[in-house]
């Protein structure tokens, strides 16, 4: 594998989604409503695929190192998310206990707002501590979420959620998120929209303690994945290692990405893949780019 690759996403059509990816997104979604692009994916619910149709599983298969040294399988989950409406209040499992109950990775995640409706607003984690009984008695009488963090966002937020924090994400919001490598959700409340909640569980991994915050600023880095904003014209160049490779979503604008000899460009919406190398990767143009790179871990 050499320069970059280009990805192609993977569609989910949520009851919660909206039109933006496709009008904002540049998306060619085959759902007239689209919730979540998966940018980077290599999953059991989904496989993202290069230009040439080939999955990017098997490319990496064949291009040994090319996760970066020691690493042999793609720890990084990359979404856009549209959420037209409220999103669940859900959990998710360390990976202790996703091992032991999922055969998988538990999800630590973070947020970026890539632009959101005036006032649009989430939640994450427990204003005060909090303990079973509570949390059962609100969730029957609808009110759930006055036991929430809640915070207004606006357009360059950034926040970090760790497994077992309670999080939920409001309506009227485009956003990127950047997670460890699985799909596992605890649904703790859904607005009476009678989907079916996951509440063993999610009591097995929540963390029922008054929240430290979720608001965190870029770059930010940490054992999971390490995240950057590049903002062009000003960042010309990105410099790389053997140790990771590299997953760049341009969130504004266009550019050109310029990667061991080869030449491709981006539309906003779009996301390449660029392999661990010993080098720097040259951009050009106008906008905003998503750095991803994987964590110490």
């Amino acid at each position: 594998m050499r320069g970059a690759v280009k990805i192609e996403p993977i569609f989910k059509d949520y009851i919660w989604g909206g039109v933006r990816l496709k009008s904002e997104m540049n998306k060619k979604s085959p759902f007239e409503r689209t919730a979540e692009s998966w940018e980077l994916a290599v999953n059991k619910n989904g496989k993202s695929r290069i230009e040439n149709g080939e999955t990017l599983e098997d490319c990496i298969a064949k291009n040994e190192g090319c996760l970066g040294e020691g690493c042999d399988a793609l720890p990084i989950l990359i979404k856009l998310i549209d959420a037209k409406e409220s999103l669940s209040v859900q959990v998710h499992p360390t990976d202790e206990y996703a091992k032991l109950h999922e055969g998988c990775l538990g999800k630590s995640e973070m947020w970026y707002i890539i632009d959101c409706d005036e006032g649009a607003k989430l939640y994450c984690g427990f204003k005060q501590d909090t303990n079973r009984e509570e949390v059962i008695s609100k969730i029957g009488s609808g009110t759930f979420c006055d036991l929430l963090s809640e915070y207004e966002v606006k357009k360059g937020d950034a926040f970090y959620i760790p497994s077992g924090e309670v999080h939920a994400i409001g309506g009227g919001i485009l956003l990127m998120e950047i997670q460890e490598n699985s799909d596992v959700t605890y649904r703790v409340y859904d607005y009476g929209r009678g989907r079916r909640l996951d509440l063993k569980k999610a009591f097995d991994v929540m963390n029922m303690k008054k929240s430290g915050g979720a608001r965190v600023k870029l770059p930010l880095e940490c054992e999971y994945f390490n995240v950057r904003k590049l903002k062009l014209p000003e960042d010309k160049e990105m410099k790389m290692s053997m140790e990771s490779f590299a997953a760049l979503t341009v969130t504004e604008g266009s550019c050109i990405i310029y990667a061991n000899g080869k030449k491709i460009a981006f539309e906003r919406g779009e996301t390449a893949f660029v392999p661990a190398q010993d080098g720097v990767v040259k951009l050009e143009g106008n906008g905003e780019i998503i750095a991803v790179e994987r964590g110490s871990k």
